[in-house]
This record gives structure tokens, sequence and C-alpha cells, in this order.
């Protein structure tokens, strides 16, 4: 029987380059916290830290309640990852000219 094994920090590292510096960016913007925090919390840490503006609105349109560790964090900031790139997929593309 197989059995579940439980999902470490590491386990929920990105694997592509954009992927990595996003986690760094969020790694870096996040030093110093002690879990758990809520949104607003966070927000203010990433300010504190110098976190970029983008990451900063990330991190605003959260939804309110308290994250446990950096992973939850980085879960919970993963559905506007794929948002993102799901627009870009689905813009018109640009009529041609004739």
């Amino acid at each position: 029987m197989d059995y579940l094994q439980p999902v470490s920090d590491d386990d929920m590292k990105p694997t592509s380059p954009d992927e990595l510096a996003d986690d760094a960016a969020l790694t870096q913007a996040l030093n110093g916290a002690v879990f758990p925090l809520s949104c607003r919390q966070l927000v203010w840490l990433a300010r504190e830290n110098d976190a970029p503006a983008p990451l900063l609105s990330r991190l605003s349109a959260l939804a309110s309640g308290s994250f446990d560790s950096l992973a939850s964090v980085r879960t919970a900031l993963e559905p506007q990852v794929r948002g993102a790139e799901r627009a870009v997929d689905t813009l018109p593309s640009s009529p041609s000219h004739r």
C-alpha cells in the first residue's frame, strides 16, 4: 500500500528559470519572517525588505487569512502566476495589415 509522504519546502521549489527568479525574490522579500503571518504582515515585511513592486502587488492581492510557511505563501501565489500566463496566451493576435 502506498502512503502519502509529507511535503517539505524542498518539494515545493520551482524548476524553471523564471520560477527560480520569482522564488528568490519571494525568499528575499520574506527574509526574517516568523510564521504564521497575515497578508498584511507579509506585505509589510516585503516592503521592509525592499521587495520589487510587482511582488508587493501580488502579495497585496492574496486573500486575507494566515500563512503558516513560505511554502503556503508560494502556493497561494501560484494561481496568480497561472492566471497571468493564461491571459497572455489568450490575448488576440494583432490583425494583419493589408
